[in-house]
């Protein structure tokens, strides 16, 4: 009899088992804001509800005008927008990824919101309120993405850090193109003797790869000397070939779109990252002329890229994208 039992209950185990992510996902289709969509049926309109699951919830943070609360977030802040001209926010000069937030006066005000993007194409929702002393001074917003991510689920709602929103000019998120740059690192190193050796330090051009709206150069930097090579920044520019019949010779420094992480490379160590710059074709009388400049030193690396590299630059076809 007991046999016979647990025979009909194993199938409504599994039938538990399977039901219960349905029902969470039927959960989260729950309307994210009832009020409204009462509001809207009384008038006999057609509507669709704001779902649970596409909504991102907000922190809340106290300010006052005699402390400056700082947000740290894990990306460059591109834009920041308060509800009211009551709250103060600025960035801090030397760190992109600071905001530093205050009230203008000790006068309460109501509650307001302020929201923040970043480079990294995500977005920060917070609910700030006049507070006599804020709890709060100092706030890392990426050692807070595991308390998101539980709290998100039991509400059913979404914490949608990575928004991908799309770059100016280019139908690509940095988010995108990020993972662009993965998919090319990973590929098997395709040209050869395309670089420069100085002062003990190479720099070689590995691969290069091209899609709809950008060409993207995956260099790698050996560091064969004693001391570390610190990277200030790169430049690419587009010349005449040298040795040109001209008067004059022509040069336009192109926009790097993104360039991958690389500050520094220690002595005995190699380094290897892309650069992103907007799609080009380039005549036989042009080449590239791609810069890296020291910080702090001289030790300066620059090496041509012409027509015929470009031109056999492969088209990216990125799965993850």
């Amino acid at each position: 009899m007991k046999a016979l039992f647990l025979f009909f209950l194993f199938p409504l185990q599994l039938f538990a088992q399977a039901f219960l992510p349905l029902q969470l996902f039927a959960q989260s289709l729950d309307a994210a804001n009832p009020i409204n969509v009462q509001e809207a049926k009384k008038q006999n309109r057609y509507i669709l509800p704001i779902a649970k699951m596409s909504i991102k919830g907000s922190h809340p943070v106290g300010i006052n005008s005699t402390k400056t609360v700082h947000i740290i977030f894990p990306s460059e802040i591109k834009e920041v927008d308060s509800g009211i001209p009551e709250i103060l926010t600025q960035i801090t000069p030397s760190f992109n990824n600071v905001l530093k937030v205050k009230a203008v006066n000790d006068e309460p005000f109501n509650e307001s919101n302020l929201t923040v993007l970043t480079a990294g194409g995500e977005l920060y929702s917070f609910l700030v309120n006049y507070q006599d002393t804020p709890e709060i001074l100092n706030i890392n917003v990426e050692n807070n993405y595991q308390s998101d991510d539980i709290l998100s689920r039991r509400f059913n709602a979404s914490t949608f850090r990575q928004s991908d929103f799309l770059l100016p000019d280019i139908n690509l998120s940095e988010t995108q193109i990020r993972s662009n740059f993965n998919f090319i690192l990973n590929k098997k190193k395709a040209l050869k003797n395309i670089g420069v050796r100085n002062h003990n330090i190479s720099s070689f051009l590995d691969k290069i790869y091209m899609d709809e709206s950008l060409v993207y150069l995956a260099v790698t930097i050996h560091n064969y000397s004693e001391v570390s090579y610190p990277i200030d920044f790169v430049k690419i520019y587009l010349r005449d070939v040298e040795g040109a019949k001209r008067q004059t010779i022509q040069e336009e420094e192109l926009q790097i779109i993104l360039l991958d992480d690389i500050n520094n490379v220690e002595h005995g160590v190699y380094k290897s990252f892309v650069v992103a710059i907007p799609r080009i074709t380039i005549s036989s009388d042009k080449q590239l002329d791609f810069e890296i400049y020291e910080k702090k030193g001289g030790r300066h690396l620059r090496f041509p890229i012409n027509s015929k590299i470009v031109s056999k630059a492969k088209t990216i076809n990125n799965p993850d994208k």
